[in-house]
């Protein structure tokens, strides 16, 4: 195996290493701004969601126009909704609790 010096990036996870205190810092702060510049989202600030957790989606809500219906084709939910899944599942477990403990 070869030594390619301190490791800085992996699977989407930032490493820093403080040899001084003995520390290392994990990071997904890149991750998620590579993220969301994919969806052209990097100019967006965090807001509280308008509704709870238990908050359900109903027929209702569907858009009803054809623009409104052309304008929501045109959005990735699948790929948003795996990318999440991703980060729940394989590397913020402690999301995934949060998640799908009841309230």
């Amino acid at each position: 195996m070869i030594n390619s010096g301190e490791i800085a990036y992996f699977l989407g996870i930032q490493v820093k290493q403080n040899k001084k205190f003995k520390k290392i810092h994990l990071s997904q702060e890149k991750y998620f701004n590579d993220i969301l510049a994919q969806f052209k989202m990097d100019s967006c600030h965090l807001v509280i969601p308008p509704f709870q957790a238990s908050f359900k989606f109903n027929k209702s809500m569907a858009p009803i126009t054809i623009e409104n219906v052309i304008a929501m084709k045109e959005i990735p939910f699948k790929t948003i909704v795996g990318i999440i899944m991703h980060v729940m599942v394989c590397t913020r477990p402690n999301l995934l609790i949060y998640m799908t403990c009841p309230r």
